[in-house]
């Protein structure tokens, strides 16, 4: 399995944006400025990478089991 750095950073760019833009919004209609902005990174859990296997990309989430992606990863041996 070859991680797909770029792929996982367009996720975080978008999740910070949306989490950002509510921000504004609700700062906006509170009408308060102290209201300060604080990324929370937990909501980009899924991360990206091609399966060298099975050639095709895949999205996993790290330390989960997942039956469609488990033959990707070399660690998990068949026992």
């Amino acid at each position: 399995m070859i991680r797909d750095f770029d792929k996982f950073k367009q996720s975080k760019e978008y999740h910070y944006n949306l989490q950002l833009n509510y921000h504004r919004l609700i700062k906006l209609k509170t009408n308060d400025k102290t209201l300060k902005f604080e990324f929370d990174s937990s909501a980009c859990t899924i991360h990206y990478g091609d399966c060298s296997k099975l050639s095709k990309p895949i999205s996993f989430i790290p330390n989960t089991c997942q039956l469609d992606t488990q033959d990707c990863f070399e660690h998990r041996k068949q026992i």
